[in-house]
């Protein structure tokens, strides 16, 4: 059975949430304060935290910031600061997901499930099929037909980024273009899987049939590209496209918060980077430039 750390000093809502959550097959165990917190931490093991940022004894900011290096467990920030940069700086931290109070009882419950899924899926599931190609990530091999191919580091991560996304569901098909030799560039790891996360998010939730994904190395930079054709019944406002809440489609964007590209950008920015969006036709285009590492 998983098990589910809930730190909230809040009894009512700590003791609501344990309730749904021990409805929903879970074991649970409570925390009223980061110190307690810490305790449990440091002697057993959760799937995932639900955490509170104000807290006694230690703040939720401090937990993240303390144990994400070395602990592998998903963390839910739940809290009433609903600001941008409250968000940014936590999942730049290390979080896995945030959600504003007050919130729906049903809706935590199913981001824990989701957040279990990927802890899970991460630990057993190692080869993805996609039409003609095998992915394994274990061992780090790509078939088509079943005959192997080569691939350089950056195309197989890319590769790796976009097949476990949901592209298989809009029958979207992604093509690749990187170059051969290796690039480095120096920055936060989990930030940048969450910028490429919330683009290929879009890409896919808002895109049409075809995903370009181009890496081009520059002398001093490398640009990452993603250009889709997008289906939207609204033409999109490029100048408005990292601005917070803004979506193109308001009419079917049910499942989008308009915060995707604009904690993106926020995440870009803090990395030394810069972001860009473009609107020709109708294909969308993201571009990110890094400066290489050297």
């Amino acid at each position: 059975m998983e098990q589910i750390l809930i730190v909230e000093d809040d009894t009512d809502i700590n003791n609501m949430v344990a309730s749904a959550l021990t409805k929903a097959g879970y074991e649970c165990k409570q925390s009223f304060s980061g110190t307690e917190a810490m305790l449990y931490l440091n002697k057993e093991k959760f799937s995932v935290i639900i955490l509170d940022l104000m807290l006694p004894g230690k703040s939720g900011n401090s937990i993240v910031e303390e144990i994400k290096p070395y602990l592998d467990t998903s963390i839910i920030v739940v809290s009433a600061k609903d600001e941008l940069d409250t968000k940014v700086n936590l999942l730049f931290s290390g979080a896995d997901d945030y959600i504003t109070k007050p919130f729906e009882i049903d809706e935590l419950v199913a981001r824990v499930a989701v957040q279990i899924r990927k802890h899970s899926t991460d630990k057993t599931e190692s080869v993805y099929h996609y039409k003609d190609m095998v992915l394994n990530i274990t061992e780090h091999s790509i078939s088509v037909l079943g005959h192997p191919i080569s691939f350089t580091r950056q195309e197989f991560k890319i590769l790796e980024l976009l097949i476990t996304n949901p592209i298989k569901q809009k029958a979207i098909e992604p093509f690749i273009d990187v170059p051969e030799q290796d690039v480095f560039i120096q920055g936060n790891e989990p930030a940048l899987r969450r910028i490429f996360q919330n683009i290929l998010k879009n890409c896919i939730e808002h895109g049409n049939k075809h995903l370009y994904v181009r890496l081009i190395n520059n002398t001093d930079t490398i640009q990452i590209s993603f250009e889709n054709d997008y289906q939207a019944h609204e033409p999109i406002e490029a100048s408005k496209v990292f601005d917070r809440f803004y979506k193109a489609d308001e009419a079917r964007s049910t499942t989008s918060t308009g915060l995707g590209l604009s904690i993106a950008k926020e995440l870009v920015e803090r990395l030394n980077g810069f972001i860009t969006g473009n609107v020709i036709n109708d294909t969308f285009t993201v571009s990110i430039t890094f400066q290489i590492q050297k």
